[in-house]
């Protein structure tokens, strides 16, 4: 699964679990650019069902962190082995190829984890910019 953050504190510790039982995963250290990004790999301890992703670490403005998500997994589905392929190279030798199936259903459940997580980041830092507008605003009043 890829994992895409933004908006934590410059060469700070991020780490990430996986909850119903508690299970690390990894940890990465920020970027200057306040963003992080790593591919992870469920471990098979991990079961079919329903899972939280846990995103931790410190904000750019020192606050700490904590983005979270659920996500479902499924068992992986083995497909068939494709039927070979004859590709003929001239008159006289043919070769055999077949088609490699993967199985998508874990990436594309994956993919959509890391951009809720980042759509959640967004609204998280929205909400503190505007929260943050309306302390100065009110101070602002006061004087």
């Amino acid at each position: 699964m890829s994992i895409d953050v933004g908006g934590f504190a410059a060469d700070s510790s991020i780490e990430i679990w996986a909850y119903s039982t508690p299970t690390y995963l990894t940890s990465m250290t920020v970027g200057s650019d306040l963003a992080a990004g790593t591919v992870v790999t469920l471990p098979s301890s991990i079961r079919p069902g329903e899972h939280t992703i846990v995103v931790t670490g410190t904000g750019a403005d020192g606050e700490p962190i904590e983005l979270s998500l659920g996500i479902l997994v499924v068992e992986e589905i083995e497909e068939p082995a494709a039927e070979p392929a004859v590709v003929a190279d001239d008159a006289t030798e043919a070769t055999t190829e077949t088609d490699g199936g993967a199985s998508t259903g874990i990436v594309i459940a994956f993919a959509i984890l890391a951009l809720l997580l980042a759509t959640g980041l967004l609204f998280f830092l929205l909400a503190r910019r505007r929260q943050r507008g309306s302390t100065d605003d009110s101070a602002a009043a006061r004087a």
